[in-house]
């Protein structure tokens, strides 16, 4: 059966950075009235003065717009009218800065997950202004929310050209190559922002997840060592620590781990849920349940906590509550595939053939490449002598996996019921091909080569069936 396990990117994707250039648009005067920023027309007829006050014109605007600000946004129309009225590129050039920073602060103002507002708004503010590294930055990371990962590390790599020495760029452009799988470039930029930021327990927690993700765990622990070292009250780093002990089979050393997640956080269900993990992998199922129960309290609609208690309860026959877990989980993730096959199973088991056989068809609705799924499906109607619907699920199984010889013995079983004697020759000598020790093959065959008056055939196959039983006894 299929055992799920957390990722230990559940918890511990990092705190990206996310950085709000300048402030609001809204200023004040020394004696706290705000002050009104300027339009275009307020800008436009100040520079309606004599060609030869204009420099000082320009310079007056200036500095009205730093204490200020703008309200319009720049049209390439406008900057022709600006400059056809006398405007200087250094006053081009102000304004441009703060339209680009109303952009920003607009950006700062999109709802949490609204991606597209925030980058929309950075986008704006880049097109003003190219120098700011955290315009690049802060659309980077809602292109990273928004898993457009290429578009985020085009954008970290701008940051990192804008300013070589800034850490949060290495570190998102490494979670963000770390996100696509590139583990070995993001290893790389994860060993930059620990050179240049070398007491942040961030940048030591992703370098130990992308340890872990290349299967180091080893490396992995020493940097969540490290990572603890600076930061000791942030439990996330015991739980991907736990993680690492439990790829190392030091179960002790996870259960540590996750004991003191939980003694700094008691309400993440999460970190019960690794607990409960470690039972399992243990063969605790009593206390594994124990912990998948504490999971379920603190987050109920967690599918995968009722799922893994399922198995954690077929461990121990507790065959109803495993069914009712099972049932559960389906119910909160109608997608789980493997929880209706799980559930297929136990049916079947109970000979409740009509239930199995729905669940079997759920499963490989979810996932028609479940060839398990067609496998026991097909082995319910061949023995109902259901043997279309039989053929069809045992050729799909054969269609997926191709070097398995149970299923063409089982298929050539149903063409020696239905007399198609010569394709059950075939599937069986397939099947001694890919199996020379399956027994039941030769048997199998021998019975259609006696019928087909071949006895010379039958006997050899049954003399070879007979020498692979004395092989195989104890």
């Amino acid at each position: 059966m299929i055992f799920s396990r957390r990722s230990p990117y559940f918890l511990i994707v990092g705190i990206l950075f996310f950085i709000f250039a300048f402030g609001s648009s809204v200023t004040f005067a020394q004696n706290g009235e705000s002050l009104k920023p300027l339009s275009l027309e307020d800008v436009l007829t100040d520079l309606r003065v004599k060609k030869t006050v204009l420099p000082t014109a320009n310079r007056k605007i200036i500095e009205q717009i730093k204490i200020n600000c703008v309200k319009f946004v720049l049209t390439a129309d406008d900057e022709k009218t600006l400059r056809a009225k006398g405007a200087t590129v250094a006053l081009i050039n102000e304004i441009k800065l703060h339209v680009a920073e109303n952009f920003s602060d607009a950006a700062a103002e999109c709802p949490e997950t609204d991606y597209d507002c925030q980058i929309t708004n950075y986008s704006r503010a880049i097109e003003f202004n190219r120098k700011i590294d955290t315009y690049f930055l802060n659309r980077g990371f809602a292109f990273l929310k928004k898993k457009e990962d290429d578009l985020a590390i085009a954008d970290f790599s701008q940051v990192i050209v804008l300013n070589p020495q800034y850490a949060a760029a290495f570190y998102n452009r490494a979670l963000s190559y770390q996100v696509k799988g590139n583990f070995d470039a993001a290893l790389k930029d994860c060993n930059r922002a620990v050179v240049l930021n070398p007491k942040d327990a961030l940048n030591y927690s992703l370098r130990g997840n992308i340890y872990f993700d290349k299967k180091n765990y080893a490396a992995a622990i020493k940097d969540y060592v490290r990572a603890i070292e600076f930061d000791a009250k942030n439990p996330t780093y015991y739980n991907s620590r736990g993680l690492a002990h439990n790829e190392q089979k030091d179960f002790a050393a996870a259960h540590k781990d996750f004991d003191k997640a939980i003694e700094l956080n008691p309400n993440e269900g999460d970190y019960y849920f690794n607990r409960a993990i470690t039972f399992e992998l243990q063969n605790d199922n009593e206390n594994a349940i124990i912990a998948y129960g504490k999971a379920i309290e603190l987050n109920p609609t967690d599918s995968d906590s009722y799922y893994n208690r399922a198995i954690s309860h077929e461990n121990l026959k507790n065959f109803d509550e495993a069914i009712n877990d099972y049932s559960k989980s389906v119910e909160l993730n109608p997608q789980n595939a493997d929880a209706y096959y799980n559930r297929a199973v136990l049916y079947e088991d109970n000979n409740d053939l009509a239930q199995a056989i729905a669940d079997y068809t759920k499963a490989i609705a979810t996932n028609p490449q479940y060839a398990d799924a067609y496998f026991n499906r097909g082995g319910i109607f061949l023995n109902a002598e259901n043997y279309e619907e039989a053929l069809q699920d045992y050729t799909k199984y054969i269609e997926l996996e191709p070097r398995q010889a149970d299923a063409l013995i089982c298929r050539g079983q149903i063409y020696y019921y239905t007399d198609k004697l010569d394709l059950a020759v075939k599937d069986f000598t397939k099947a001694i091909e890919i199996d020379p020790n399956s027994a039941l093959a030769y048997e199998n065959r021998a019975l259609v080569y006696e019928i087909l008056g071949e006895t010379a055939k039958a006997e050899a196959d049954l003399r070879k069936k007979t020498e692979i039983g004395k092989q195989t006894k104890p």
